[in-house]
Parts: C-alpha cells; structure tokens; sequence
C-alpha cells in the first residue's frame, strides 16, 4: 500500500473521491492509474467509507493501487461535503473549490482534468 502525505491536502487541483463500496462495480475499478500518471500536478484522494477494511487492503495491494487511501468509517467526507444519497462520486476540486465532477468511466475525463489545470 501506499503511504498517506498529508501535503497532497494542499495541491491546487484535486480530483477527490468518495466511495463505500467495493466489487465487481466499484469506483476503484476504473483506469485511475493512467490519470494519476499521466497528470502529475493534479492529487487524487480516495475516501472510503465502507465497512470492509480487510478487503479494501487486500484490493490496494492485489491490484498496486498507486495511491494512498483515508479510511473514513464515520462518514465525516460525506456529512460534510454530500448532501444526495450517494454511494460514490468524483468531484473536480480547484484550490479547495468543487468545479466539476467527472471519473474514469467518462470519455472525456482527461480534457477534464486538463481544464481543471487551466482554471
């Protein structure tokens, strides 16, 4: 797994992750690596606020996840910052300002992200 930096908080772009589920259709089986590679100056962060913390570990590391992960089991992200009933989203954050939401599964998300850098 990979170890958490408490400055990835203070990048200007962010793309910020909330999810509870895990499986066959998790948020975390979408192409994430590719985008983190490929988009040095944008942090990702995941939030999990699931209840199955053995398996989550035992995803990240099967699967070399590239990032690091904030266990969340009190919904804190959530309270604060959803207000629809969701099991997941994808918000496009500039210098702590929600901009946009998009993910993987979206076509379009790397022009996204570069429009993220450019605001």
């Amino acid at each position: 797994m990979v170890r958490f930096n408490e400055g990835i908080y203070d990048s200007e772009n962010q793309v910020v992750i909330y999810f509870e589920g895990l499986g066959e259709y998790s948020i975390l089986n979408l192409n994430w690596s590719k985008f983190i590679k490929e988009n040095e100056d944008v942090k990702f962060i995941f939030y999990y606020s699931g209840s199955y913390l053995d398996e989550l570990k035992n995803v990240l590391v099967e699967s070399e996840f590239p990032m690091p992960m904030v266990y969340d089991p009190e919904k804190v992200f959530y309270k604060n910052n959803i207000k629809e009933e969701l099991t997941f989203i994808s918000f496009l954050v500039k210098k702590n300002k929600i901009v946009g939401m998009s993910n993987p599964s979206i076509p379009n998300f790397q022009k996204k992200l570069d429009e993220l850098k450019r605001l």
